[in-house]
């Protein structure tokens, strides 16, 4: 079995990992560094899981409400999730373990804190690989979170079991790619960047790839119109305006309601393509729509959404009033009154930044293509044919 992080210039780091041999891996490096796990399909009967860390913890609390009634709930969801793992005990077992590959391991909420350490510790018990990646080593992880002696056992866990990879470089691969322009609209270089924004989303909608074949029964796809999906325990996303595997919405409607993962996700899960309208600069004034815009991203990325957002600024001007303790320690009686300070944001907002630029690229959009919608494919194929002859006239 072999684990490739694929690199943001088409390019590949391979990690030979014989899990027989090795019971777990974790890479690492700071934001905007690829980590991204590509696992190819299991050899020897293993089952080989490869899911995002917060799509596995919404997972497991969902398995934690079923088993609510067993004597042991946390120990069951672990045998759900790992069934035909041999046990660490049983020698003579010839059963091959399961595979558990996790991207963007990054704790931030004391429930998940709390129950990490016993979870892993059952799912090792029963034989259980873990691959993950994290912007962390693992003493970083939940720094200064609430109750984080719960969470220390999970690190002592992680750095007695895992052999941690460092893999961080000087070199931001996501910000060498190429910008397209008509993704992302803000002043100067759209002087109307909200009208300019919704008339690119019409137009996308009207365009191929927007609709599944025989979607329009033969009379063009329908005009955008407010539609709900689902999300988890029962709950409904409203969506201010869609149209075939798009959504538009306003900032506020999105980002300044109490929404979470969990209604990112879904949303992901529903459309590929998402328009942002009035992306605010970051400040104090705004430190939980922040949060969640940071969020947000994360989860479109995952899923190669195609993001389309108008905008107060490019990508680095939204996050210019946002520092850490030490940051604002420095900037002393410079430190702007509404400076968002807060060491998690600081830290997450160059990985948000990265993800922003490299979602307007031209590789990122075949990535969205290749997984959302292959007719744009022809086309693409044909601007990077361009693209690449124009830098062979140039050099």
């Amino acid at each position: 079995e072999s684990v490739f992080f694929d690199s943001l210039a088409e390019r590949n780091f391979c990690f030979s990992n014989f899990f027989f041999e090795v019971q777990t891996r974790l890479f690492f490096s700071r934001p905007a560094h690829s980590r991204s796990l590509l696992v190819l399909p299991p050899i020897n009967n293993q089952q080989t899981r490869r899911v995002h860390f917060h799509d596995f913890m919404l997972d497991v609390h969902a398995r934690l409400r079923a088993r609510s009634r067993v004597s042991d709930p946390l120990r069951a969801v672990a045998a759900d999730l790992a069934p035909s793992s041999s046990s660490t005990s049983s020698s003579s077992s010839s059963s091959p373990p399961s595979v558990l590959c996790l991207d963007e391991l990054f704790v931030h909420d004391v429930a998940d804190a709390a129950i990490l350490s016993r979870l892993f510790a059952c799912l090792w018990e029963r034989g259980t690989v873990l691959v993950a990646t994290s912007n962390r080593a693992p003493d970083a992880l939940y720094e200064n979170g609430l109750q984080r002696v719960l969470f220390l056992p999970f690190i002592a866990s992680l750095k007695q079991r895992c052999v941690v990879h460092d893999m961080c470089s000087p070199v931001d691969y996501r910000k060498l790619a190429h910008a397209h322009r008509g993704l992302w609209f803000s002043k100067p270089d759209w002087p109307e960047p909200n009208r300019e924004l919704e008339a690119r989303f019409r137009e996308v909608v009207a365009a191929p790839g927007c609709h599944p074949p025989g979607e329009d029964g033969g009379k063009g796809p329908a005009a955008p119109a407010p539609r709900s999906v689902s999300v988890m325990m029962g709950r409904e996303l409203h969506v201010p305006l869609a149209g075939g595997s798009a959504a538009y919405f306003p900032f506020a409607d999105l980002c300044g309601k109490p929404l979470g993962s969990a209604d990112f996700i879904s949303l992901c899960e529903n459309f590929h393509t998402l328009a942002l309208d009035d992306v605010p600069l970051f400040s104090n004034d705004n430190a939980a729509a922040a949060a969640r815009f940071v969020a947000l991203v994360d989860t479109a990325y995952d899923h190669r959404i195609r993001l389309f957002a108008s905008a107060r600024g490019q990508p680095a001007d939204l996050f210019a009033k946002v520092l850490s303790q030490a940051e604002a320690r420095a900037a002393g009686i410079s430190l702007p009154p509404d400076a968002l300070v807060d060491d998690n944001l600081a830290f997450a907002k160059e990985r948000t930044i990265s993800r922003l630029i490299e979602a307007q690229s031209l590789s990122y959009l075949m990535d969205h293509a290749r997984q959302h919608a292959p007719v744009l494919l022809p086309a693409l194929e044909e601007l990077r044919e361009k693209e690449a002859k124009t830098g062979l006239r140039k050099n």
